[in-house]
């Protein structure tokens, strides 16, 4: 009889612990947005709802992640985004392109995969046809801005202008964008972007990339200030400029390479801000395939 009280007594407390988590999205943006927890507790709470609803566990996963990243916990965040993005009968669960975009900006913090990171914008681009919707465009200007601040590495480089993949709505060759500091108003490349220029050197001068016998185009962009026509003509001269480094460290390049310039025709941001000028601010490496 005891035995039977005591299950009898159980099966209630499953019950009543089982009914207090109701498994839906809703209870997932529920905890996601207390207030008055602190992340540690969200995070266990996280763990108790994946237990006990595993139909949504790697919603809960890339909730979490979205929380990591939020705190700039990139390492934390990319572990819960793996998660979420596991894929079960070749479906993948989370189909959200904001988070798709967030893991590529965590990737690119962590200072890995770089070309993964690319690829991700480049088919979000693809997908809304170059025009991001407002919130996934400031993810993309975020990583625009953090990769203007580094060096362009000879293997993104490499990856970048020997990639096939074509795409639906874009008509693109393969190219890739360096930063290149010159003088203020002037041709004149400054000497810490001499780094860079070795970089492009030496990607161009792989084996893999000489093998294909691509041309190249250097074209340089300037912001959006002052005179249209000078900033064209200014676009011009650093375009050349760098195609004059290049050869000078490699003089074999000088048939592979041409020289334009768009002036303020294509900026890559939209803005006023000194680093949305500096992005603006760049040369353009890309195969001749027009």
């Amino acid at each position: 009889m005891k035995k039977i009280i005591l299950f009898i007594l159980l099966t209630t407390i499953l019950q009543t612990t089982q009914a207090s988590t109701e498994c839906t999205t809703t209870e997932v943006m529920n905890i996601k947005n207390q207030t008055s927890s602190s992340l540690s507790e969200k995070q266990q709470q996280f763990k108790m709802f994946s237990r006990q609803c595993r139909q949504y566990k790697r919603v809960a996963s890339a909730a979490l992640a979205d929380l990591y990243f939020s705190q700039q916990n990139y390492p934390y965040a990319k572990k819960y985004f793996k998660k979420a993005f596991q894929t079960q009968a070749g479906v993948n669960p989370i189909n959200n392109d904001e988070m798709q975009a967030k893991y590529a900006l965590t990737l690119q913090h962590l200072n890995i995969q770089h070309l993964k990171s690319r690829n991700i914008f480049l088919e979000l681009r693809d997908k809304y046809s170059n025009t991001l919707p407002k919130n996934i465009n400031a993810l993309y200007a975020d990583y625009i801005i953090n990769q203007s601040r580094q060096t362009t590495s000879q293997d993104l480089i490499l990856a970048a202008l020997s990639s096939t993949k074509s795409y639906r709505n874009l008509v693109i060759c393969p190219s890739i964008n360096v930063t290149i500091n010159f003088a203020y108003n002037s041709d004149e490349i400054n000497a810490n972007s001499r780094t860079q220029i070795q970089a492009i050197r030496d990607a161009l001068m792989d084996t893999k990339l000489a093998s294909l016998g691509y041309q190249y185009e250097l074209i340089g962009h300037t912001d959006k200030r002052g005179d249209a026509s000078y900033n064209q003509r200014l676009s011009e001269k650093r375009a050349q400029a760098v195609k004059t480094a290049l050869i000078k460290l490699e003089p074999t390049l000088a048939s592979r390479l041409s020289a334009q310039g768009k002036g303020e025709t294509e900026l890559e941001l939209q803005g006023n801000t000194e680093e949305i000028h500096q992005v603006n601010r760049r040369v353009q490496i890309r195969v001749a395939c027009d």
